[in-house]
């Protein structure tokens, strides 16, 4: 019992120990965070604001680390310890002092009682008094708590040594934070001295200062501050470099193909760094290649070197040996399709070696063990098999017809080319043609003209050709390439007949369009016309009119000539597949002839003197040309009204003809399939497709007839087309009967309906056939009734003309018979304008006659107006000039017509006798025997008209079939004796050709003979002297027949098989016929300048010869 109350004494003492540190704990923590605080800001003011250099700074920061390790101790540590009974505490006596000081009730009686238990532990004798003495204070004492003579509150008198300090670093923190976070952080980097602050600072931005030996290597440098620098240095081996401005605040230098280190430092007043040091590192460097190439022994080539060029063509199999020169290299790999490492030769030089059979890229990378950089290069090599050999074609051909062909090309191998061939295939056989060309090269050109005519192409036909070429592969044997695969489809009968009526609606209509423009024209001219007379002058205003009125007439000529094209174009693919009928085939011939001439070149001249005119602008000779071009467009706008209305009858007499060859087809093919009924020959089903398709033709056959019954409704003279509606119905329904019946399988019926059908075919074949015939027939001979009256009132109008021109004549200026002779002339005028429509309205059905039948009826209209005009102003001499001019023109146009006439006479008689097409007479090459006799008889008719003249007769006389003025024998003598003189010097082309030019200035002074002579006929000035010259002609003919049968003998000397000179004849044709295409247009513009009448003949004799 004593003891535990002693106990209890003494762990209320622990206790009040254990309180007492855990106060002083509290008490230093203040202290030691106010005075740590403090100490830490002092230290950071002093390195913020004064920049310590070592040793001072190391100092400072270790002081107040000292500092702040010994108030760490002091005030945290030992109390810690005190806490934890480690180390010397205060005794209870100590304890008991304080315990008293704080409760005064209790005085000294703790430390009494201390000591009392003391004397009691050392006197047991005295034990039990002392016992009950320290009992009786502990009974005292144990009311007091002893605990709270510590007073943790008490320590808030001593926050504010913590607090403030704290405060004051919250507040610095909060609006200076460089001043804790620099301040510290220089102090804290004690080894390192810092400048004062700059309103700017340089830092490199490189991650780090290691270059690659022999490369460039770049510091950049980045600012940072209140301002931005606009220069900046490096300085190295102590000089300064300004180093380039990157842009705000950025700067860049580069160390050029760096060697070695370097140590360098950055400035910018008033900054300089510290220094920095760059480390060089050995770069590895590929210096050389040398490769040697072994080629295989089936190229045949000798083994090469190549120094540095990695990339390589090479042939399968080649072995390709590599040297590479290197330096600060220590490995060298080669990677590819797998990866090898190169041998080491010695310090810088590295050998591999490798067989290639298919290509690849390689890739070489050098290294070094103090650079992970490593130097590559990246090569190609490309291994070339035997390849195919190639084929490039380029065809050329016209589009229009399927007849020849042209190939050029380019062949190429890469050791050789051995063979070409051209390969057609039609239906399933092929054809195999060897090309000709150089073997062996690897590139070769080559030629090939092909013609189609050997294949009898039809309608309907589709074949295919190409180019194969072979190489003298010896390996694995002669390899072959096909060119492109080119395809012939020849149109079938119904695609040709569409097109074909597809481009005569376009051509109908742009015929029409064209004779707007032409009328367009004609009243533009009109309208300047009038214009000019009003004026004293032609103005700016009429110069405008006038080249507007050019350009149209340009663009109507452009026109035409597309209009030609066109029609040409549809000509050529009819003709080449559906064999024409010889007599529709001349008159498309005669129609193109007409497109010809609807422009002719002395509009193109006319053209151009305007033009000049139009600078110069002279009324009277302005007013004379448009006058003129008036004239000629007239005769333009009527050679399209007439070309469009024969154009019309041309396209409805060709579909008639096509209509009844399609009935007679269709017949043939009824025919046929009712043979194979009657015989069973094959399953109805078949038969019953066979009749359903030649349903479909007869349905297309009845649309073709309403067409054609269009056509003839569009014609200005309609013919009597017969009405084929009812037996076409009737056909068609027997057609479609048979096909029910093969339906029914009922043979018998159907082959009735089938021979029904064909009698219905032949019925309108044989009506559409005689309507043919007797259109054709009748047409002709109206054509030529009306043509023979027409030439009857030509000769009457000529004889009246010249009448009256005689009386002319005589007249002198008072003569009161020129109001007589006006009237006279008025009424010619009258009749003229007759005989132009009867002509105009024939024109349009007769084919034969040429455009110049317009340009004389123009002219025949312009002279009598002319005339009337100066009968008027009482001018004889002109008057009568015009109505000679009247005459001219009158009996020009009476022989072209009696010519005309002739010829569809003979037409008539060929049609009667049943007779084709005609040949020409004479279509063999000229000869000098032929102009000789030619010749003879040409001076002879020249005598007869000399004498005649010498008896006081007009040329020609007044004899029956004869024509006044200048008559048909000097027509056809002009035209004669300038066909000789061309037909000579075609002679004298051939001489040439031929190398026998000995005898060429005699030709062409022969010809300039004769051309004297046409000019004589032609201007009526017939004299001795032109006799002479024909004689002189004559004996000159004489020796160059001479010189032509010495030749003749000379060359049947050197004659050949017929069999080896064919090819040949082929060729001397083409010329010929290009020789003769040169010649009649040199007749166009060489002197004299003949009617084109005359030039017109002079062809046709050139054709004849």
């Amino acid at each position: 019992m004593e003891n535990k109350n002693f106990n209890l004494l003494t762990e209320k003492l622990n206790a009040f120990i254990k309180k007492y540190y855990v106060n002083q704990l509290i008490k230093g923590s203040i202290y030691a965070t106010g005075l740590l605080i403090v100490a830490f800001l002092s230290a950071v003011f002093i390195e913020y604001f004064f920049y310590l250099k070592s040793p001072a700074k190391p100092i400072l920061f270790f002081s107040f680390l000292v500092g702040a390790v010994f108030i760490l101790i002091n005030y945290i540590i030992i109390p810690l310890l005190k806490i934890s009974r480690l180390g010397e505490t205060i005794d209870y006596y100590t304890a008991a002092k304080l315990i008293g000081k704080h409760f005064g009730e209790v005085n000294d009686k703790i430390v009494n009682t201390l000591q009392l238990q003391k004397v009691a532990e050392k006197n047991p004798k005295e034990f039990s008094l002392l016992l009950a003495s320290i009992e009786q204070k502990i009974e005292e004492l144990k009311p007091v708590p002893f605990q709270l003579a510590i007073d943790f509150k008490g320590n808030r008198k001593y926050a504010k040594y913590a607090l403030i300090p704290i405060l004051v670093l919250m507040i610095l923190s909060f609006t200076t934070p460089s001043f804790i976070k620099d301040g510290t952080k220089r102090l804290v980097d004690y080894n390192n001295d810092y400048s004062r602050p700059l309103p700017f600072n340089l830092n490199l931005e490189n991650e780090n200062l290691r270059a690659s030996k022999n490369e460039d290597f770049e510091i950049t440098v980045v600012s940072e501050g209140s301002t931005i620098p606009q220069k900046a240095f490096i300085e190295f081996d102590n000089t300064r470099y300004k180093m380039r401005k990157t842009e705000d605040g950025k700067f860049a230098f580069t160390f050029k193909n760096i060697q070695e280190g370097k140590q360098f430092k950055l400035v910018s007043e008033p900054f300089i760094s510290s220094n920095f040091e760059i480390e060089v590192l050995p770069t590895p460097v590929i210096k050389g290649i040398e490769i040697n190439l072994k080629y295989p022994e089936y190229t045949n080539r000798k083994s090469t070197t190549i120094s540095n060029n990695g990339g390589l063509i090479i042939p399968e199999g080649t072995v390709v040996n590599w040297k590479f020169s290197m330096i600060d290299v220590d490995s060298v790999k080669i990677f590819s399709n797998d990866t090898g490492t190169a041998k080491r030769l010695d310090e810088f030089e590295f050998s591999y070696s490798k067989e290639f059979t298919k290509s690849t890229n390689y890739l070489v990378t050098a290294s070094n063990n103090a650079n992970n950089k490593t130097e590559s290069v990246n090569y190609n090599i490309n291994v070339i098999n035997d390849q195919y050999p190639s084929i490039d074609v380029q065809e050329l051909a016209d589009s229009l017809t399927l007849k020849q062909f042209y190939f050029n090309g380019e062949l190429n191998d890469d050791y050789g080319i051995r063979k070409l061939n051209f390969v057609v295939k039609k239906n399933d056989s092929l054809t195999t043609t060897p090309v000709q060309i150089s073997t062996g090269g690897t590139q070769e050109n080559f030629y090939f003209t092909w013609t189609t005519e050997e294949l009898n192409l039809k309608a309907g036909d589709e074949i295919n050709y190409y180019f194969e070429v072979f190489d003298n592969d010896g390996v694995n044997g002669s390899k072959s390439t096909r060119s492109k695969i080119y395809s012939i489809k020849v149109p079938s009968k119904s695609e040709i007949k569409s097109t074909s009526s597809k481009k005569s609606e376009e051509i109908k209509d742009e015929i029409e369009e064209a004779i707007k423009d032409a009328k367009d024209i004609q009243a533009k001219i009109d309208e300047l016309t009038k214009k000019v007379l009003e004026k004293k002058q032609p103005g700016w205003q009429e110069k405008q009119q006038l080249q507007q009125l050019m350009e149209q007439r340009e663009s109507l000529e452009e026109k035409v000539k597309n209009l030609m094209k066109k029609n040409s174009d549809k000509n050529k693919l009819q003709n080449e597949f559906l064999k024409p009928d010889p007599q529709l085939l001349e008159k498309q011939k005669q129609l193109e002839k007409l497109f010809e001439n609807i422009m002719d070149e002395e509009m193109k001249k006319l053209l151009e003197e305007m033009e000049k005119l139009m600078e110069k602008m002279d009324k009277n000779q302005f007013q004379e040309n448009l006058e003129k071009f008036k004239l000629s467009n007239e005769d333009v706008e009527k050679e399209l009204d007439r070309t469009l209305e024969l154009f019309k009858q041309f396209e409805f007499e060709q579909d008639l003809k096509q209509a009844i060859e399609a009935i007679e087809e269709l017949q043939k093919e009824q025919e046929e399939l009712q043979e194979k009924t009657d015989n069973k020959e094959e399953p109805a089903e078949d038969l019953k497709k066979k009749q359903d398709e030649l349903n479909k033709k007869a349905e297309e056959l009845s649309k073709d007839l309403e067409k054609l019954q269009e056509k003839n409704e569009e014609l200005e003279e309609k013919h009597p087309f017969p009405d084929q509606k009812e037996d076409m119905q009737e056909m068609l329904d027997e057609m479609e009967k048979s096909s029910e019946e093969l339906d029914k399988k009922n043979n018998k019926k159907s082959s009735e309906s089938q021979e029904k059908a064909q009698e219905k075919m032949e019925q309108m074949k044989q009506s559409m056939s005689d309507m043919m015939s007797s259109m054709q027939s009748a047409q002709q001979s109206e054509n030529m009734e009306d043509l023979r009256a027409l030439l009857e009132n030509l000769i009457e109008l000529s004889f009246d003309q010249e009448n009256l021109m005689e009386e002319v004549k005589t007249f002198n200026r008072n003569d009161p018979a020129f109001v007589t002779a006006n009237q006279e002339q008025k009424k010619l005028k009258d009749n003229a304008k007759m005989i132009e429509d009867s002509l105009f309205a024939l024109s349009k059905r007769v084919v034969q006659l040429e455009a110049v039948v317009n340009k004389e009826i123009n002219s025949i209209n312009d002279n009598m107006e002319k005339a009337i005009k100066d009968l008027a102003d009482r001018n004889s001499v002109r008057a009568a000039t015009r109505q000679q001019f009247v005459m001219t023109s009158t009996n020009n146009l009476a022989l072209i017509l009696d010519e005309v006439l002739q010829q569809m006479q003979q037409q008539m008689q060929s049609m009667m006798q049943g007779k084709g097409e005609c040949t020409k007479p004479g279509s063999g090459k000229p000869s000098a025997s032929d102009l000789k006799k030619k010749q003879q008889g040409l001076n002879q008719q020249l005598k007869q008209m000399m004498e005649k003249m010498k008896n006081g007769e007009k040329p020609g006389g007044e004899g029956q079939g004869q024509m006044p003025g200048m008559s048909k024998e000097i027509a056809k003598m002009a035209a004669e004796q300038a066909a000789i003189r061309e037909a000579l010097k075609e002679i004298q082309n051939q001489l040439d050709g031929e190398g026998n030019g000995g005898s060429g200035e005699g030709m062409k002074k022969l010809q300039e003979l004769m051309e004297q002579t046409e000019e004589d006929l032609v201007n009526f000035q017939l004299r001795q002297e032109t006799l002479q010259r024909q004689e002189e002609i004559l004996t000159r003919l004489l020796e160059s027949e001479k010189a032509e049968r010495e030749r003749e003998y000379d060359n049947k000397r050197e004659s050949k098989e017929a069999d080896e000179i064919s090819e040949k004849l082929e060729k001397i044709f083409e010329e010929y016929k290009k020789k003769k295409e040169k010649e009649t247009e040199l007749l166009r513009t060489v002197p004299p300048n003949l009617n084109l009448y005359y030039k017109t003949k002079v062809a046709e004799y050139f054709n004849e010869i």
